[in-house]
């Protein structure tokens, strides 16, 4: 999308909303969230500006006029009051589409305007192959990606490690753990495959793999990709039952 800018000279109340715009060929942007605050005494609810996505981790707090943090808050989601206590922030550890919806802190009898809170799909890893069946004395190459196409993630980037059980791509910050056999829990290491750059192993023991990404601290994971049935020569597939 090509750059454009909107202003609003004039905000009133009204105007707290989610924006967003449209390309002329269909392409939406980022929501942002406004909100519009006309008691200048009442205190400010600090939230995600963007969309939160699924199983993200959240901090939202509440704020003075002078950007100081309270304490002692009460913190509402749709009208309810859902925390009472000395603590300064209202956290969620795991998002889920039942935290989306409105949002203000109360303190001292005042309250902060409604702020919403989107919460956009979980993304979902893709695998693919250049093989499905091993050739013999050779490897197959699977890459691992993420398509953020319809969801983006608000965690920060994580750093790759050498030696770690997965490999990481630069370009979007995504480290990606990889697995094989559905029984199996535990990420592949460098004695089961060689780790590539770019989300990419090689692999040449037959079995049935799939993958995911991660980043942010704490961890925050995509769904698991599909799964890959490798085999011996002659012997490929997919497995449906994702």
């Amino acid at each position: 999308m090509t750059g454009s800018t909107c202003y609003i000279s004039f905000l009133t109340k009204s105007g707290t909303a989610v924006y967003w715009c449209e390309s002329g060929s269909g392409e939406f942007s980022s929501a942002v969230n406004i909100t519009v605050q006309d008691d200048a005494d009442a205190p400010i609810l600090v939230s995600p500006v963007h969309p939160v996505t699924e199983g993200a981790s959240v901090s939202l707090s509440c704020s003075s006029r002078t950007q100081k943090i309270l304490s002692n808050v009460f913190f509402y989601h749709n009208d309810k009051l859902i925390q009472s206590d000395t603590r300064e922030e209202l956290k969620i550890s795991a998002v889920s589409k039942s935290d989306e919806g409105f949002y203000k802190c109360e303190y001292s009898g005042r309250e902060s305007p409604q702020s919403w809170m989107l919460v956009k799909d979980k993304p979902k890893a893709e695998l693919r192959a250049d093989n499905t069946a091993v050739p013999v004395g050779g490897s197959v190459t699977l890459t691992c990606s993420v398509s953020l196409s319809s969801s983006s993630s608000s965690s920060s980037s994580s750093s790759s490690s050498s030696s770690s059980s997965s490999s990481s791509s630069s370009s979007s910050g995504w480290k990606y753990y990889w697995y094989r056999d559905e029984k199996h829990s535990e990420p592949l290491t460098t004695q089961d495959a060689v780790f590539l750059s770019n989300g990419q192993i090689r692999v040449s023991q037959e079995g049935l793999y799939r993958c995911r990404g991660g980043r942010g601290d704490p961890v925050y994971y995509t769904e698991d990709s599909q799964s890959v049935r490798i085999g011996k020569t002659g012997e490929f597939g997919f497995n449906t039952q994702c």
